[in-house]
């Protein structure tokens, strides 16, 4: 069941860091307003999806979306990928609430699978994801590439191709492009986000804070250093369990039966047999803790340009991260075969647990020889999985059974790419 986040309070400070950019007033949602914004948006400059020289919105051959960092702000959403899908309608922010697959959430346009939209950073690609993807908007268990990863407080704005661009990108831009321009700004700046969900179990509340801090290099460069730390509270939603007999005798399981598989001698599951509608009746019914899994995580990135002669500049950026998340799952009852009753007597909810790390990092020399513009980049990107479990049991392993798992499955993905 999806998750409506409905932040309660969602407060801005970007002013409370001192900062040497000069600060501006929220523009009032007025005709005279929207149109001036209109106008902004239809002349900024574009790179994506057009061939030969940059050009405005107004003058690109295919329908292009352009978002800002402050539009992405005001939506109040701690994640990159609910953000923009709040502010265009046809890029749909897909969620899974049930085990390791409720942590990748990546954008799918025009309700293509998200392994058909390109994701570029100033105009390179960005790698993929270690992790498959099995939602409802996708299930070809492709690693689309997860945009949460990449700091929000780095961005300046967003270009998003709402056409097929293969014929220009590659295969992975059948549905379009997003293109995340990094930011360019001096000064010192920063920002705190918190919400909560209404009427969640768990833990509800979640917060964010950005810090960007840029600065003059040389004569015409720049560096951008930017970061995100941020905590979602693993949260559910869900109807009370309709079967209530935990404690009692399943349906279709023998005494002998209930006495091979849980480790209690035959005296005590009669015993709880006996004892099982008193039982039953103080269980809460909360059968399930599939929702929003709990997330810890950070983000940085740097953001470099710094001219060598009058018609060639040099260029890196990059971003790091690390995401600690945990997920609930279903209650495995005291009478089931997926419990071990000695070790659980009053049953549990098993843990899924994943740390993850990434990095990309890219350099390149552009400019202009004999009359031809040039660009030569290399890049390196990198996504590692690492899933483990704080709780579960393996029940035919019986009272020796461990109760937390350090190493279930590891993934990695690798890309470098020349251009």
């Amino acid at each position: 069941m999806n998750l409506d986040r409905l932040y309660l309070c969602s407060t801005a400070l970007a002013g409370a860091l001192l900062t040497s950019a000069p600060l501006f007033a929220q523009t009032v949602a007025t005709p005279d307003g929207a149109a001036a914004e209109a106008a902004a948006d239809a002349s900024a400059i574009i790179v994506t999806g057009v061939r030969g020289a940059p050009r405005t919105v107004a003058e690109s051959p295919a329908p292009i979306d352009v978002v800002s960092a402050e539009k992405l702000q005001a939506t109040g959403s701690a994640e990159f990928g609910e953000a923009l899908s709040k502010l265009l309608p046809s890029l749909n922010f897909g969620a899974t609430h049930a085990g390791v697959f409720s942590i990748g959430r990546p954008v799918t346009n025009r309700g293509l699978a998200p392994a058909y939209t390109l994701v570029l950073v100033n105009g390179k690609r960005r790698h993929n994801g270690a992790f498959l993807n099995n939602s409802t908007a996708d299930t070809s268990g492709a690693n689309p590439v997860d945009i949460d990863l990449i700091p929000t407080s780095a961005i300046n704005r967003i270009e998003v191709l709402k056409d097929s661009a293969a014929a220009q990108y590659g295969t992975d831009a059948i549905a379009g492009v997003i293109n995340i321009q990094l930011a360019e700004k001096e000064g010192l700046s920063g920002d705190f986000t918190y919400g909560t969900l209404y009427n969640a179990n768990g833990k509800p509340d979640s917060w964010k804070g950005t810090i960007r801090y840029g600065t003059k290099i040389g004569d015409g460069g720049f560096l951008t250093l930017s970061g995100d730390i941020r905590r979602r509270g693993g949260a559910w939603w869900n109807l009370p369990a309709s079967d209530t007999n935990i404690y009692g005798l399943p349906a279709n399981r023998t005494v002998d039966q209930v006495v091979a598989t849980s480790g209690l001698t035959r005296d005590q599951v009669l015993a709880n047999v006996a004892q099982a509608n008193a039982r039953n009746a103080q269980w809460s019914r909360d059968g399930a803790h599939n929702g929003d899994p709990q997330i810890k995580a950070f983000n940085l990135s740097y953001n470099a340009e710094l001219p060598v002669t009058e018609n060639a500049t040099l260029y890196s950026f990059g971003t790091y991260g690390e995401r600690d998340a945990q997920i609930g799952n279903n209650f495995r009852r005291p009478n089931s075969t997926a419990n071990f009753t000695a070790l659980f007597p009053d049953g549990y909810y098993p843990l899924n647990n994943i740390d993850e790390n990434d990095f990309q990092f890219v350099g390149g020399l552009r400019g202009a020889l004999w009359g031809w513009d040039y660009d030569v980049s290399s890049s390196f990107g990198r996504n590692y999985s690492h899933q483990y479990s704080k709780l579960s049991v393996r029940p035919s392993l019986g009272a020796n059974s461990p109760t937390s798992w350090p190493n279930l499955a590891n993934f990695e993905f690798r890309q470098w790419s020349d251009i």
